[in-house]
């Protein structure tokens, strides 16, 4: 598994005109309006990036769903083991999976 990007990408903020005129104005608030969708469309695909990566690292169910070890990064918790063996890592080695 590919490890997560460590910065996210936020659009440059736009120049704005500084003037008080009414078109300058319309021009820098339809710039700032613009400037906010493009930030919430990024911040939705960091969120979007964070869940499906949480969702790759932590999974959970019965030690016989465990997938095969191999890619690394992941946390499987045995939900029919019993308290104390129920937590293995995923190291992506050919140790397989291992007690933390």
């Amino acid at each position: 598994m590919g490890g997560l990007a460590r910065s996210v990408v936020i659009p440059p903020a736009p120049t704005l005109s500084g003037r008080e005129d009414p078109a300058s104005l319309k021009a820098d608030v339809a710039a700032l309006a613009d400037y906010a969708t493009r930030v919430t469309l990024a911040l939705h695909d960091l969120y979007d990036t964070l869940s499906r990566r949480s969702n790759e690292m932590l999974q959970s169910g019965t030690l016989a769903d465990r997938p095969a070890s191999g890619p690394g990064d992941r946390i499987y918790l045995a939900t029919d083991q019993a308290a104390g063996s129920r937590l293995t890592y995923d190291a992506g080695t050919s140790s397989g999976w291992l007690a933390p």
